[in-house]
């Protein structure tokens, strides 16, 4: 690659040892590491500079990988390499369904990332360039602070940080396939959402599985709600169906969503 093609690369990763091979890979191709062991450090990262490429690792210690990618690329718009210990077909499917543009496999070949990695950047900067020059790579709010982590819907508080919720102050013990399912309720409240929109987003190969398998987690993911409901939450939404296409997250009656972040 040519000295021209100047920027940063981004590697989300908390091993050392993967962390440096991948990043010597990254400047023989003519760009400059930065590192993030932790979501929450690479999301203090992308505060200060947007990269040209992340490289993501799926295991992390302090949050789900996959929600990690869904919520990078909703709110960037760089190519995402995923390059993780979790290389079974489920993790290779979710990642790719959830915006990743490629998936590569630990351990590492040096060879094989370079030429993938150098792929995606020459897409990249010819996309720029047809567009009429380079963007700042940001959707929306990229370069938020906490608030594009955590979200707040009536009396219902979310972290994809620490893939925790609480109703009211009370913890909600939700399942990794619910948390996602609940992630994209509550940053599309009142919207109508098909079955097939859940599915891409929750995972846990739910789009293979079929509608029967997203409305038995939905189903499950509504009556926790409603239990937090009746325990005295009243200012969190409920899940209603919609004929014929899916499901929406609803104020219950005598409420409205009021504090939206």
């Amino acid at each position: 690659m040519t000295s021209e093609l100047s920027g940063s690369v981004l590697v989300i990763d908390p091993d050392d040892a993967a962390a440096a091979v991948i990043g010597a890979t990254v400047e023989e191709s003519g760009y400059r590491v930065r590192r993030a062991r932790t979501a929450a450090e690479a999301w203090a990262q992308l505060r200060l500079e947007v990269p040209q490429v992340v490289v993501l690792e799926l295991i992390l210690p302090d949050a789900d990988g996959l929600v990690l990618c869904a919520d990078l690329r909703a709110r960037l718009d760089v190519p995402i390499i995923v390059c993780s210990a979790a290389s079974d077909r489920r993790e290779r499917i979710l990642s790719l369904r959830l915006g990743a543009d490629d998936f590569i496999a630990k351990p590492v070949d040096p060879e094989e990332l370079q030429v993938r990695l150098e792929a995606r950047l020459r897409r990249a900067t010819r996309r720029d360039r047809t567009a009429g020059g380079p963007g700042d790579g940001v959707r929306d709010r990229a370069g938020d602070s906490a608030g594009s982590l955590r979200t707040r819907l009536g009396g219902l508080f979310i972290d994809r940080l620490t893939c925790r919720a609480t109703a009211d102050g009370r913890e909600l013990r939700l399942t990794p396939t619910e948390f996602r399912l609940l992630s994209v309720f509550i940053s599309r409240p009142n919207e109508p959402l098909t079955r097939e929109v859940l599915a891409r987003a929750a995972g846990d190969d739910l789009y293979l599985s079929g509608s029967r398998a997203l409305d038995m987690h939905v189903r499950r993911l509504r009556a926790k709600l409603n239990q937090a409901a009746q325990l005295g939450a009243a200012g969190v939404p409920a899940i209603a169906s919609v004929r014929g296409q899916g499901y929406r997250l609803a104020p219950r009656p005598g409420s409205r969503f009021s504090s939206a972040a």
